[in-house]
């Protein structure tokens, strides 16, 4: 009788554990998939990579276009060449690998609140612009089991990251954002 109750006790467990062992497969199955897009004429995931692209513009709800410039017009999007806060286009929020408009770029033009992860973009940015006609954009340092921080970046108002002070002794906002809300 009581190598009965073991035996259905020890079932019962290998039960419970073959449960869990299936959900942690089911949630760590197949990687999410990132933001889509279009480039050279072609679907790519940008979680996956821009694949090349200089420039991913977000210009309106799920529609994401990347494109490479021009040699003349690469200024900037490179590190070590120089670009210009007006390669951000007028009623966008812009984002640059390089402080001072350098490296590759994206540009947000619609509300809501993006993931970089989903663009191969989480912790690279260093260099922000608002060059949107009203109302200011945040970027978000997603933390774990902490407060996520936020930095305002206003109407016409460059930041650059590595200068910019981040809670902490000697800390930065440099490759920390995780979310832009506009």
């Amino acid at each position: 009788m009581r190598v009965r109750r073991v035996a259905a006790a020890g079932t019962a467990i290998a039960a419970m554990l073959g449960m869990l062992t299936a959900g942690t497969a089911a949630a760590t199955g197949p990687a999410q998939q990132g933001v889509m897009a279009t480039y050279q004429g072609r679907q790519i995931d940008l979680a996956q990579g821009r694949q090349g692209a200089d420039v991913c513009s977000q210009d309106a709800p799920g529609a994401v276009t990347c494109y490479d410039l021009p040699p003349e017009a690469k200024l900037g999007t490179e590190p070590g060449t120089r670009g210009t806060l007006d390669d951000c286009p007028y009623t966008y929020a812009c984002l640059w690998a390089h402080a001072g408009a350098e490296g590759r770029r994206l540009q947000f033009h619609d509300p809501g609140t993006t993931d970089l992860g989903d663009w191969d973009f989480r912790d690279q940015a260093t260099g922000a612009y608002n060059n949107r006609a009203i109302y200011g954009f945040e970027l978000i340092d997603v933390r774990s089991f902490q407060p996520d921080r936020h930095l305002f970046v206003g109407v016409g108002q460059y930041v650059n990251l590595s200068k910019q002070s981040y809670p902490g002794p000697g800390s930065n906002w440099n490759d920390r954002v995780d979310k832009v809300h506009l």
